[in-house]
């Protein structure tokens, strides 16, 4: 019903409007898809004042574009009607045309005289101009485009920080599998090679002692001898001066006392053998202790990076997920003024219904009566 008055209504104004406004008017809409339908209404009637006469060809022409630039305007709203039908939305139906659930305000024909009916709508989008909405419209895309860019930002941003912290991570496994290696290598070669210069060490002082006490047993027996020559010597005068007795006394006395000094010098050489072998194996256990204690604080260290490479990769990750929020948060405003964005072109268009049409129609025949236009048809 809807498309049949407007055919109706271009066709009437197609025989008394001039063709190259008509044309005019065709191409600045094609060109601007943002112009209303009132304003190439109010262009038309606003040219039809002159009542040149045109051609049955041309008005064919300009009623075939007319339909163009309405069926563009109109058809994604038949999409969004049609997908919000179904949803249970109350609407009441006209001959095939779905009505708004509010009232919208009445619009206010050309040079139209008669009373018009004006309804307050609650809503402001409503009572808006299209102009206005128009230009809400464009500042919602505006920041649709703004939001998208930011999303794009921020998603670049996260895969960016993500890639750093994944390579820290793979960098310090590294080095742990690093210092781990090093730390076994150093537990399995620096006491082995270590020891065995000790154990060199040990030998050589083990050798020293024993040919230290060779040479010890040899001056005894050199002493021994020597001292027994003497009392050879000594007896022999002593013999000659005093009794035999006396001088038995005093060179078993002598013997005895070099016996307890040899024994007394082989017990302080076994006790000294000791105490060096029991300083070697101290100084063993103080660089096995030493090394112990090294390789415990390098372990300690590199547990301290990896707890402090593992902070960090919580914290990206934390940070990975307050970006991840922020960005749903984003596509939810994106989505919700999406949707404020289509109701406001639907409001736009709503306005442009078949009510107003049938009433910019009659103005219209109230302004150019049937009776000039059969006088311009036949001066055509």
């Amino acid at each position: 019903m809807t498309r049949s008055i407007l055919t109706s209504v271009v066709n009437t104004r197609a025989s008394t409007a001039q063709p190259d406004s008509v044309d005019r008017v065709m191409s600045s809409s094609s060109d601007d898809d943002e112009q209303t339908f009132d304003e190439l209404y109010d262009k038309l009637t606003a040219r039809a004042s002159s009542g040149t006469s045109t051609s049955a060809r041309d008005a064919s022409n300009n009623d075939s574009k007319l339909k163009q630039l309405l069926e563009r305007i109109r058809a994604p709203l038949r999409r969004d009607r049609a997908s919000n039908a179904h949803k249970g939305s109350s609407e009441s139906e006209d001959d095939g045309n779905i009505r708004p659930e509010t009232p919208v305000r009445a619009h206010t024909p050309l040079s139209s005289t008669s009373r018009r009916r004006v309804v307050n709508d609650a809503s402001p989008a409503m009572n808006e101009s299209p102009a206005t909405l128009m230009r809400y419209l464009r500042d919602a895309q505006r920041e649709r485009a703004d939001m998208e860019s930011r999303a794009e930002a921020l998603v670049e941003h996260i895969e960016r920080r993500d890639a750093e912290a994944r390579s820290v991570i793979e960098e310090t496994r590294a080095e742990m599998r690093e210092w781990r290696e090093r730390c076994k290598q150093l537990s399995r070669d620096v006491p082995e090679r270590w020891l065995g210069v000790f154990e060199s060490y040990d030998a050589e002082i083990d050798r020293l002692g024993k040919e230290n006490f060779d040479l010890r047993e040899r001056l005894h027996e050199a002493l021994e001898a020597k001292l027994s020559r003497e009392d050879g010597s000594g007896h022999g005068e002593a013999r000659a001066e005093t009794s035999g007795e006396r001088d038995a006394a005093r060179t078993s006395e002598a013997l005895h006392l070099r016996r307890a000094l040899r024994a007394i010098t082989l017990e302080r050489d076994a006790i000294t053998v000791k105490l060096a072998d029991v300083d070697r194996r101290e100084r063993q256990m103080n660089l096995i202790r030493r090394h112990s204690e090294g390789t415990t604080k390098r372990l300690a260290r590199v547990e301290r990076l990896l707890a402090s490479e593992t902070a960090r990769a919580a914290q990206a990750i934390a940070r990975a997920e307050r970006a991840d929020a922020a960005t749903a948060s984003i596509i939810s405003d994106y989505e919700s003024q999406l949707t404020s964005a289509r109701a406001l072109i639907e409001n736009l268009a709503l306005r442009c219904d078949a009510d107003d049409l049938m009433r910019a129609a009659r103005e219209h025949d109230r302004a150019f009566p049937p009776n000039r236009r059969r006088v311009s048809v036949r001066q055509s």
